[in-house]
């Protein structure tokens, strides 16, 4: 039999079955992940025009804590909604929706990316447009169990229109 040479012996070690009993047993790091969509709709049967912030725990097997919620404006809006209460935690797929009136915020561009939340961990996540909201539903989250229903309005609704 031939001798192998040192990038061989390596390389049949490295794909021994040990090695694979090792790596299977390391647990890949679990990534905290928040996904945060913005979008305008109005209560039904009629309301001012909101903007509804639907946060989501993304982890498998973490909570997590959210303390503050903003539109990150000159001046920064922060959302402090009686029905849905920060801090919050949310447990690992689940979701928390407050909403904010559209007239409480600057008339700025790309408004539904300039929400920020931030977690007990001291980490800020940013917010983006909700392009897949069905056209009527209710608010996700909350301390209640019966959904509030709301009508939404397209994201490409122009804000000068809708005021």
């Amino acid at each position: 039999m031939a001798e192998l040479s040192q990038r061989d012996w390596y390389s049949t070690r490295v794909r021994s079955s040990a090695w694979r009993d090792v790596v299977a047993r390391i647990r890949p790091v679990e990534l905290i992940g928040v996904r945060i969509l913005v979008h305008r709709a109005v209560f039904l049967p009629s309301s001012p025009l909101h903007y509804f912030v639907k946060v989501t725990n993304l982890s498998r097997d973490r909570a997590i804590e959210m303390t503050h919620l903003w539109f990150e404006t000159e001046p920064q809006i922060h959302v402090l909604n009686p029905a849905r209460p920060l801090p919050a935690q949310l447990r690992p797929d689940e979701t928390f929706e407050p909403w904010n009136p559209v007239s409480a915020v600057p008339d700025v561009p790309d408004t539904e990316r300039l929400v920020r939340v931030r977690l007990s961990n001291g980490k800020t996540v940013k917010s983006r447009l909700n392009k897949d909201v069905a056209p009527f539903g209710g608010v996700a989250g909350g301390r209640q169990r019966s959904p509030i229903p709301y009508l939404c309005l397209l994201p490409c609704v122009s804000r000068a229109a809708t005021r």
